[in-house]
């Protein structure tokens, strides 16, 4: 709350700045998050799982390197991302 001040209290008027804030910013989806739930799981492996070498993975993009194939090379990121 910001205080009142005239010029009966001799006082100065505190400087205003901005506080910083306590919620974090959000951060871009990890690669291997294809459901962009937030967190790399046994969702995202069964995605990729489900549409093995295919070129498109349902509604999500399971293609992380752009190849046009969800393969071994999309799956290293589902398992070096496992949890996060």
């Amino acid at each position: 709350t910001l205080k009142a001040y005239t010029a009966e209290t001799c006082e100065a008027a505190p400087s205003i700045s901005p506080q910083p804030s306590n919620v974090p910013s959000p951060s871009p989806f990890a690669t291997g998050d294809f459901d962009q739930s937030g967190q790399v799981n046994e969702v995202d492996a069964e995605l990729l799982i489900s549409n093995w070498l295919l070129s498109t993975c349902t509604t999500f993009s399971c293609d992380t390197n752009q190849d046009s194939k969800n393969n071994s090379l999309d799956f290293a990121w589902v398992v070096k991302e496992w949890g996060n």
